[in-house]
Formats: C-alpha cells, sequence, structure tokens
C-alpha cells in the first residue's frame, strides 16, 4: 500500500497492482480482477480503511487471479492454434477463401479468409462470433431438457456477452445465458443453466434456491467446480 489514507495499488511479489474503488450501492463488496488492475466495488459508506484490510485478508487470492490475468492478456498477444468447443480442443486450419468465417465440426475449425500471418485479434474476433454462433444453436436444445421439470415456464432466453456473470434471470422470467459458456464441458453449461432456471422458484440464494438447483441437476457441485478452477480459460477470445 502506497498510502495510510489513499488506496492506489497494492505491492506483490509480482509488480505493483492498480487498485481503483468504485462506489456504488451495495451490501457487499466486489472484487474485480483485470489484467492491469484490481476494482473495487463497494457501498460508499465503506471506510478505505476497512477495504484495505480486507484485500490484505484476499492477498492470497488476488495473486493468483492477477498471475491469470496476466497470462490471458500475453496469451492474446499469439495467435491461436486451436479453439475450445463444448470442451474439446480443435485444431484451427486455414483454407484460403476471400470472405471471413470459421466452420466449426467435430475435430476442427476451419478459418476462410484470413491466413496463418493474420492479427491476433481479427482470428480471435472470428472464432468468438462462430462459437456465439454455435451457442445459439445449442442452448436451446439444452434449456429444453430441463423444461418439463420446471416450476415456473421461463418467458424467453437470449445470450450475453457480460465479463463478469454467466448468466442472469430476471423477476419476469427471461434468461440470459454467456455464449463463452459454449467452450466448455456440457456439465458446466448444464449447472449454469440449472443456476438460472432454479431462479424462476426463487430470486435469491437461499437454501431452497440451492434445493431447486439440485432437483434441476443433482450433480451441479462438479459444473461450478470446473468453473471456478477453470472458468477464466473461457475468456481467451475476448
Amino acid at each position: 500500500m502506497k498510502s495510510r489514507h489513499a488506496l492506489r495499488s497494492l505491492i506483490l511479489p509480482e509488480g505493483e497492482l492498480a487498485v481503483v474503488i468504485l462506489r456504488r450501492p451495495r451490501k457487499s463488496i466486489a472484487l474485480r480482477m483485470r489484467h492491469d488492475a484490481l476494482e473495487v466495488v463497494a457501498h460508499p459508506q465503506v471506510p478505505v480503511t476497512y477495504i484495505r484490510d480486507l484485500l490484505i485478508q484476499r492477498t492470497n487470492w488476488i495473486r493468483h487471479h492477477w498471475q491469470q490475468q496476466r497470462a490471458l492478456a500475453q496469451a492474446k498477444a499469439l495467435l491461436p492454434e486451436s479453439v475450445l468447443l463444448m470442451g474439446r480442443q480443435l485444431p484451427i486450419v486455414f483454407c484460403g477463401g476471400t470472405r471471413q468465417r470459421v466452420v466449426l465440426d467435430e475435430t476442427e475449425a476451419r478459418v476462410y479468409g484470413l491466413s496463418g500471418e493474420a492479427e491476433p485479434e481479427l482470428l480471435r474476433a472470428a472464432l468468438a462470433r462462430a462459437l456465439s454462433r454455435q451457442a445459439a444453436l445449442e442452448y436451446p436444445a439444452r434449456l429444453a431438457v430441463f423444461a418439463a421439470r420446471l416450476a415456473r415456464q421461463m418467458q424467453g432466453w437470449q445470450l450475453s456477452g457480460a465479463r463478469t456473470r454467466w448468466g442472469s434471470c430476471t423477476a419476469a422470467g427471461k434468461v440470459r445465458l454467456n455464449w463463452r459458456l459454449i467452450q466448455a464441458p456440457a456439465f458446466v453449461l448444464d449447472y449454469v443453466m440449472a443456476h438460472e432456471l432454479a431462479h424462476l422458484a426463487h430470486l435469491n440464494h437461499s437454501p431452497a434456491f440451492w434445493a431447486e438447483v439440485a432437483r434441476l441437476l443433482p450433480a451441479w457441485q462438479t459444473g461450478r467446480d470446473w468453473l471456478k478452477a477453470h472458468g477464466n480459460q473461457l475468456f481467451s477470445l475476448g
């Protein structure tokens, strides 16, 4: 910490990490790691000294996630050699052509209109678009598996590109699911779906909510554990 009264950075073994405090009306304090800064979202009445003590307590978490974010930023500077689809690594094959598109199948990701010397950002954007389209095709069938067991039917769904949430459910019964989940194994997608669909009955995280998650998907813990351990990998394309 640089100052007793200000909190602008943390000095860690890996270097100096900028700290950005965002003041918003909320009950809890949220930590959001970026590759170049730690965002702290806290109520305006929470003292800086309390936030400072909290960050000291969470030093191991901060270091771990900062290392992950820095590795991810470095990887994004390189041209990807493969792409994840439903837990499978598909090698990228450049096929020439003039129209930019990506075709995903069971064994490979065929890239047209871009060469092996393409800018990494262009290739990642093309792969992200292809995965988003694949998500739009795959998610309805997996949602339908849960339909017969729902205590209350959802009122539509849509893809999300959020960077901090895997999904959401509104009081009106509309569900949003992150397209990046199409990269994860099917049981991970099923967990997020069960989680959001359980909110149709309980718009909270009470014991009753978790009981509903377990009713919809008895093995839900496996998907949650996978996301905690590997979820950061799903942001490699942006």
